[in-house]
């Protein structure tokens, strides 16, 4: 039952960093189940419209549904609430999201669901601000943010054009991805008493959970199609069927480890550094997830293709590859906003200089490797350029599975160092040990997350 009608909300983290975890509550799943249909619905376009345009379309109308995510987990990740209010803004938000859907295309219907959206966290944001007034210093900038949005899309509302929709919806982009980044390196110069903490564990939590709504996609996909096949008059479960699904479960898999196996600690996350690393790990996630999202259509053509027996053209190649390069690419980057300038330190011993050393060779490669694979498979083919599905598949595993058995072997030649993770026995300026494997709670660390200050730690590397 509720606790009450209307509640003071609780912050879900502090600055000493000895919080607790917070778990994904059940509301916040079940906007991950709204974003299922969005997947699925941005993914069936995509399949449709395989060309420039359609690309283009395809990462637009993603960038605006994930932005309408963030802001939510923006909001839960440092806030703690369950009253009633709550569960009414939410469903607001979650009842714009289902009309974003259901419009589907630049349009009143699309607009409506934005500006419900907005409305909806706005209120949660106002209702924070009323019965916490010290958060208002730091969240009147969010306010004037979200107001700002209102402002365009009622405007595209009063235009009512094609263009004027899309004008908007720049608008709604260029405030994300530029005004908003430049907002929050400018609170910085707020004192360090107004900010507000974010719950590392959850809002990293929050994004591993989008991804596998992403990578459900594909797995839908490469299990939903070929049953269907079989059930429209098809010879049965044949060694074909089984062997395209298995290898596009492997692949999912395979990604899945890559991006999960990426996640470090709270002492070495990159909310933790500084501004701009955090910055940089939030927004990567639109590249990570677009490609991902890319890779899940890319399987269900080919499992089309498989099906009925047909070959695959070299577009079709392209993006399955092309979106394995682009996914790699985005976990290599959040490696880097981790990790990077700090892996490698002076008092390692020599041979694990090196060991790191190729660990990162390893991922620097990764995004060119599938890249390689699609241009050596096409020049293999015949000369009409067309692959069967199933060998395609087994290109993409058997890349992965070089890349994910090569890391494996060095982080097990790593760990007989004692060293058990890449930034083992990393050391911050006041001598403090942060260890990759364990994670010490000896003593403060100040959080550097994303919206607050973009002064750094800096490490002794090399």
């Amino acid at each position: 039952m509720f606790r009450s009608v209307r509640a003071v909300p609780t912050y879900s983290a502090d600055w000493k960093g000895d919080y607790e975890e917070k778990a994904a509550e059940w509301f916040e799943l079940f906007l991950d189940l709204m974003m299922v249909a969005v997947c699925s619905n941005v993914a069936h376009k995509l399949e449709a419209h395989l060309d420039g345009h359609g690309v283009a379309n395809f990462l637009f109308m993603f960038s605006l549904y994930f932005a309408t995510w963030q802001l939510y987990t923006h909001y839960n990740a440092r806030f703690n609430e369950s009253s009633l209010l709550h569960y009414v803004l939410l469903f607001g938000l979650l009842c714009g999201i289902g009309g974003m859907v259901l419009s589907s295309e630049p349009g009143n219907g699309f607009t409506f669901g934005l500006i419900l959206t907005r409305l909806s966290v706005l209120g949660m944001y106002t209702n924070a601000v009323l019965l916490l007034p010290s958060t208002r210093p730091y969240l009147s900038y969010e306010l004037g943010i979200i107001g700002a949005e209102l402002a365009a899309l009622v405007v595209s509302l009063a235009v009512g054009t094609h263009h004027g929709f899309i004008a908007c919806y720049l608008v709604l982009l260029a405030v994300t991805f530029v005004v908003r980044p430049l907002v929050i390196v400018h609170r910085d110069a707020l004192h360090s008493a107004a900010r507000i903490p974010l719950n590392i564990d959850h809002y990293s939590e929050r994004f591993g959970c989008i991804v596998l709504v992403v990578l459900g996609e594909a797995v839908l996909n490469s299990i939903i199609k070929l049953d269907q096949k079989d059930h429209d008059g098809g010879d049965g479960v044949t060694a074909r069927f089984y062997a395209t699904m298995v290898l596009s479960l492997l692949i999912v898999f395979a990604l899945a480890i890559f991006y999960f196996g990426t996640q470090p600690p709270r002492e070495l996350h990159a909310l933790r550094r500084s501004v701009y690393h955090g910055m940089g790990f939030s927004y990567i996630h639109y590249v990570l997830l677009a490609g991902l999202l890319a890779f899940g259509t890319a399987i269900t053509i080919l499992t089309e293709e498989a099906s009925v027996y047909q070959p695959m053209h070299a577009a079709q190649v392209w993006l399955l590859f092309g979106s394995l390069s682009v996914t790699m690419a985005s976990i290599l980057l959040i490696r880097l906003f981790h990790f990077g300038g700090r892996s490698v330190i002076a008092t390692d011993m020599l041979v694990v200089q090196r060991i790191k050393r190729i660990w990162w060779c390893f991922a620097f490669s990764a995004p060119v490797v599938p890249l390689v694979c699609a241009g050596a498979a096409l020049a293999a083919a015949h000369d009409d350029g067309h692959l069967d599905p199933l060998a395609v598949l087994a290109v993409a595993f058997g890349s992965l599975s070089l890349m994910l058995v090569g890391e494996i072997t060095i982080m097990a030649h790593l760990s007989s160092y004692k060293h058990g993770h890449v930034c083992s026995h990393t050391h911050n300026e006041a001598g403090e040990a942060i260890r990759g494997d364990i994670a010490s709670d000896d003593h403060e660390v100040h959080h550097h997350v994303e919206g607050d200050s973009p002064r750094a730690t800096t490490f002794k590397s090399v």
